[in-house]
């Protein structure tokens, strides 16, 4: 199951508004009985960078930053992807048969586990509700949407107040039309 690591969170801890919601939604979370994880990274991306490494083994893994003329390596998943750190989830276990039937698919169709991005290991636990908290607006806000709509069930960015709520309400609904994000809702906690 993934498990906390600590309370690390991903961003804006020093603000006395973030520590006191983050507090507020821990024991929320755990009063549910929910495994809370902050920062919840999903684990997909690390799967998904090592199966890629696998497939690509020949191939080289490396950027190229034109503007600086600068040539830099991948060795690792945050090089690949846009490492996604969201503030806080909220995890529910899932029985243990769901990996182990997965396991049992992959064995019979070995193709599966080579192109499916499917990965029975990490099928432990799933995230119901993954939070941001958003003391202001910006591109950090319209990209913890993405990533709030991508890895949770239900995402929830959380804003102190109605000036930010508005202005973050204003980035979800540019990005639905095309990219969906139906599950993530606005909410102010003061």
């Amino acid at each position: 199951m993934v498990t906390p690591e600590g309370h690390a969170p991903a961003g804006g801890e020093s603000l006395d508004w973030s520590a006191t919601t983050r507090k507020r939604l821990r024991d929320m979370g755990r009063r549910a009985g929910f495994v809370v994880a902050e920062p919840f990274v999903p684990p997909v991306l690390s799967a998904s960078y090592e199966q890629i490494c696998r497939l690509w083994a020949a191939h080289p893994r490396y950027t190229i930053d034109p503007k600086a003329r600068k040539v830099s390596e991948m060795n690792r998943a945050a090089d690949f992807y846009t490492e996604s750190q969201i503030d806080l989830a909220w995890l529910m276990p899932v029985p243990q048969a769901l990996p182990a039937f997965l396991t049992e698919l992959f064995r019979m169709d070995p193709c599966l586990g080579d192109h499916s991005g499917l990965f029975p290991d990490l099928w432990t636990s799933t995230a119901v509700v993954t939070f941001e908290l958003e003391s202001s607006s910006g591109k950090h806000a319209g990209g913890g949407l993405l990533n709030l709509s991508a890895y949770g069930t239900l995402g929830i960015a959380v804003t102190p107040n109605e000036k930010i709520a508005g202005a973050v309400k204003a980035a979800l609904k540019t990005y639905q039309p095309t990219l969906g994000l139906r599950n993530v809702h606005v909410r102010i906690v003061a």
